[in-house]
């Protein structure tokens, strides 16, 4: 007879806790998918900054070689064969 009873009881809870528990687990779910779309944004913006700064630099040292007469101001690394 407690058996049921029992089994009823937990039953009942379940019902009740569900109730507010999904909402909980779905607000969680949400925040962490938010935080991780931030972190990767974050980590995008990184990698572009990186690539741009090392473009700077290439860029600022190409004019550097341009100013004192040097063909790889101009042509880079690879110049043509007849230079």
């Amino acid at each position: 007879m407690f058996g049921l009873l029992g089994l009823l009881f937990l039953t009942g809870a379940v019902v009740l806790a569900a109730r507010w528990l999904l909402p909980v687990v779905l607000v969680a779910v949400l925040v962490h998918r938010a935080a991780q779309a931030l972190q990767h944004g974050a980590e995008a913006r990184r990698r572009q900054r990186e690539e741009r700064d090392a473009l700077r630099a290439r860029a600022d040292q190409q004019r550097g070689w341009v100013w004192v007469g040097d063909p790889r101001g101009i042509y880079g690394e690879y110049p043509p064969a007849d230079v």
